[in-house]
C-alpha cells in the first residue's frame, strides 16, 4: 500500500486527553503522547489500550525522542527537561525532571544516535547536551529571534527556523551549531521538517 492510497483507521477512544502537544512511536507496539501538566501517555499495543503517566514535573510536555537504546528526552516548558532512567530488570522507564539552566521558553528538540540533543529556545538560544541530556550547554545563534525549530541531519549539519515578529530566517550550521549563517525567508513558513 503506498502513502498515497493509505487508509486511516480508528483505532480506539483515547483516553480522555486534556491535551496533547506530541506523538512519538518508539517500536512496532510502544507509543508515547505528552500533554499538558506533566501528563504522558504510554500504550504498549500501538494504541489499543493507553495509561496516563504522572511526571514529577508539573509543566506542559511539548516534545518527546529516544534515542537509539531507548533512553528518551522530554521537552517542556520553562527550560523543563525529563530524561529516561531505564530499570534494566523489567525495562521499565521513569522520568527524572531537571531544568535546563534557565526558566526560558523551549520549542524544538533534535537528537542524533549517538547522544547528542539540541534544544532551541528564544532570544537566538540554542541548548545542546553531549550525554543525552545529562548536562547542558547554552549557544546563542547570534541572533535575537525565537528558534522555533531546529533539526540535525548528521553531527555537524543543522537548520533552524528563527522569527521574531517582523521576519523569519533559515539558519544554517555546519560545525555542530557553533556558528550559524542566515537567509531571509517568507514569514508563511511555520516548521521544518
Amino acid at each position: 500500500c503506498s502513502l498515497v492510497n493509505a487508509q486511516w483507521k480508528f483505532i480506539t477512544p483515547l483516553p480522555s486527553f486534556s491535551y496533547t502537544n506530541k506523538v512519538f512511536i518508539l517500536s512496532e507496539n510502544e507509543v508515547f503522547i505528552t500533554s499538558n501538566d506533566g501528563v504522558l501517555y504510554h500504550s504498549t499495543d500501538l494504541g489499543k489500550n493507553w495509561e496516563t503517566l504522572q511526571t514529577d514535573a508539573k509543566v506542559n510536555l511539548i516534545d518527546i525522542k529516544f534515542f537509539d537504546n531507548g533512553a528518551g528526552l522530554i521537552m517542556g516548558e520553562h527550560g523543563t527537561i525529563l530524561r529516561t532512567r531505564i530499570r534494566t530488570s523489567n525495562n521499565e522507564k521513569d522520568w527524572l525532571v531537571q531544568n535546563i539552566g534557565e526558566d526560558t521558553p523551549l520549542f524544538s528538540l533534535s537528537i542524533d544516535k549517538i547522544g547528542r540533543a539540541w534544544v532551541s529556545a528564544g532570544n537566538g538560544d540554542i541548548f545542546y547536551s553531549l550525554n543525552k541530556g545529562i548536562s547542558w550547554t547554552k549557544i546563542s545563534t547570534g541572533f535575537n529571534y525565537d528558534i522555533t525549530r531546529l533539526v540535525f541531519s548528521n553531527e555537524n549539519v543543522g537548520y533552524a527556523i528563527a522569527k521574531n515578529s517582523t521576519e523569519t530566517l533559515l539558519l544554517h550550521t555546519s560545525n555542530s551549531g557553533i556558528s550559524w549563517d542566515s537567509k531571509s525567508i517568507s514569514n508563511k513558513i511555520n516548521e521544518l521538517t
